[in-house]
């Protein structure tokens, strides 16, 4: 086999990321990789690490795509920083798809953690952190050393507002990548870490039937509001018991319910088409229900959401579902 097919064997079970020196190794000349730098087949991402395009998914498909280029751009960072290196804080957040954070764009830094002193020079786009960590907190996962879920979460939770931070909560309890019964653990652990205080109170608050970042934001709204929904995902039923839907949150005394039609999904034709589906059915089987839908511009204006709970009258007891 010729060095550079095996180079680029190499760089594909890598999600297309080598070290220059595991190319040398495989015979390829640093004239060679110098002239693929040159003519763009290779690109320097880091001092001694590049990726090679012609191992990264095509864009044809962006969905596809953002979650594989995610893979190179960590996997480049821990070959860079070296074989003791974990993805960790929001790094590990996005390997773990979890919720809440901005989305992820190729220029954001990795976040590892590092062994004390064990980095030997900066690198650029990555930050090194030496947070103390057991071996049981660390996992491997798609391929790659990352801190597993519930670590992730303690680390990435003290350095986002709570909005952000109870989102992760929600997603990885959704996920079942954290059970409910281990957050206090988790908050226990904290304790003692710069930020703990601040964000003591917000593990109290997750729940795992939210199923977006949307649906945690809305929820956090209105409890602040003193006006917290009695149920998620609740499900309505035809006369003769058969399932009809459900809604993302429902207030039992006012007969209303909120639907949060996120940023992408909610956007495309055809779950456009399948909403109005799911409210015509709704409306059928409780045509007196309040169908109050949201869109993710909602939540510049509070006020509205607690408004669209607040006026919408409640009923007497006898009347409630």
């Amino acid at each position: 086999m010729r060095p550079i097919d095996a180079a680029l064997q190499l760089a594909a079970r890598q999600h297309g990321a080598i070290q220059t020196r595991q190319a040398r190794d495989l015979g390829v000349s640093c004239s060679v990789i110098d002239r693929l730098v040159r003519q763009g087949h290779w690109r320097r991402v880091h001092d001694g690490v590049s990726i090679i395009h012609a191992c990264l998914p095509r864009e044809t498909e962006a969905r596809a795509v953002r979650p594989s280029l995610l893979l190179t751009r960590l996997t480049a960072a821990l070959l860079a920083v070296g074989p003791d290196a974990f993805v960790a804080g929001e790094s590990a957040a996005h390997l773990w798809r979890l919720q809440g954070l901005p989305r992820w764009r190729w220029a954001d830094p990795v976040h590892v953690i590092i062994p004390p002193h064990g980095a030997s020079r900066t690198t650029r786009g990555v930050v090194q952190h030496t947070w103390e960590i057991t071996r049981e907190e660390m996992v491997v996962h798609q391929g790659l050393q990352v801190t597993a879920p519930g670590r992730t979460l303690r680390d990435t939770v003290l350095r986002v507002d709570r909005q952000c931070a109870v989102s992760l909560m929600d997603s990885a309890l959704n996920r079942s990548l954290v059970r409910v019964g281990e957050l206090e653990g988790l908050e226990a652990a904290n304790r003692n870490r710069r930020g703990s205080r601040r964000t003591r109170s917000w593990w109290g608050q997750a729940d795992p039937r939210a199923e977006s970042t949307f649906e945690t934001r809305v929820r956090l709204i209105c409890t602040d509001g003193g006006l917290p929904p009695d149920e998620l995902q609740h499900p309505f039923f035809t006369p003769s018991g058969a399932f009809a839907g459900r809604v993302d949150m429902y207030w039992r005394s006012r007969r209303l319910a909120i639907e949060c039609d996120g940023r992408e999904p909610h956007r495309r034709p055809e779950v456009l088409a399948n909403d109005r589906r799911r409210q015509n059915a709704l409306a059928l089987v409780q045509p007196r229900i309040h169908l109050v839908r949201l869109t993710w511009e909602d939540l510049r204006l509070p006020e509205y959401i607690l408004d669209c709970v607040r006026l919408t009258p409640t009923l007497d007891a006898d009347q409630g579902d």
